[in-house]
C-alpha cells in the first residue's frame, strides 16, 4: 500500500501582480513595475494622418455601384412591365373562358335531339317506320 500524497507548499508571489497560473513557466518579474519619468504636461498622443483613397479605386467604386443602381432600376422596370403583361393575359384568359362556356351551351342547344327533329319536320323528312340494319360480308382473303 503507497502513503498519501504530500501537499506542496504555494509559491509566494508579490503582491502586485496576479498569482501565475499553474503549468506555465515562471518569469523572474521586478517588485514593482518600473517607475516612469515625471513630467508637467501629459505625453502627445499622434495621430495617423488619414490618406485619401487612390483615384483607380475611386473610379472602380463609382463604375461598381452605377452599374448596380442601373441594374436594379432595369430589373424594377422589367418586373412592372411584366406585371402589366400578367394582368392582360388574365384577361384575356376570363374573357376565352366566358366565350368557351358560350360556345358549350350552344353546342348542347344546337345538337338537342329536340331541335333537330323540329329542324327536319320543317324540311319535310319523316321518321322511319321501321328500321333496317344491313350487314357488309367481310372479304375473304385468298
Amino acid at each position: 500500500m503507497s502513503a498519501p500524497a504530500r501537499r506542496m507548499a504555494e509559491p509566494a508571489h508579490s503582491p502586485g501582480f496576479p498569482a501565475p497560473r499553474p503549468g506555465r513557466r515562471q518569469v523572474d518579474r521586478p517588485a514593482h513595475p518600473p517607475a516612469r519619468p515625471r513630467t508637467s504636461a501629459p505625453p502627445r498622443r499622434r495621430r495617423r494622418a488619414r490618406r485619401a483613397p487612390h483615384p483607380v479605386f475611386l473610379v472602380l467604386a463609382a463604375v461598381v455601384i452605377t452599374a448596380l443602381v442601373a441594374a436594379a432600376v432595369s430589373l424594377s422596370a422589367m418586373l412592372v412591365q411584366a406585371s402589366f403583361r400578367v394582368a392582360e393575359l388574365e384577361t384575356r384568359v376570363a374573357e376565352l373562358a366566358d366565350r368557351g362556356a358560350l360556345l358549350t351551351t350552344e353546342a348542347a342547344e344546337l345538337s338537342s335531339p329536340a331541335r333537330i327533329a323540329r329542324w327536319a319536320d320543317g324540311r319535310g323528312m319523316v321518321t322511319p317506320d321501321e328500321v333496317v340494319a344491313l350487314t357488309i360480308p367481310a372479304e375473304s382473303r385468298g
